[in-house]
């Protein structure tokens, strides 16, 4: 994962707009797992504001009650 943000956008991730095949054309591998919770993406630094905001809501957070 820390190389990930060296590695160039590939011309089928940029059709496709899925950050996950730039690490797949680059040799890595990935895991997928299926669940049956309700998933949040996080996209921009707002996402990510209400993403901590809710973890610190459960107690599972870095700064939680």
């Amino acid at each position: 994962m820390l190389q990930f943000p060296h590695l160039e956008p590939t011309p089928l991730e940029q059709s496709e707009q899925l950050e996950q095949l730039r690490a797949l054309e680059h040799g890595y591998r990935i895991k997928l797992l299926e669940t049956v919770h309700d998933t949040v993406g996080v996209d921009t630094p707002e996402d990510l504001a209400r993403v901590e905001k809710l973890l610190r809501g459960q107690g599972v957070a870095p700064g939680a009650s």
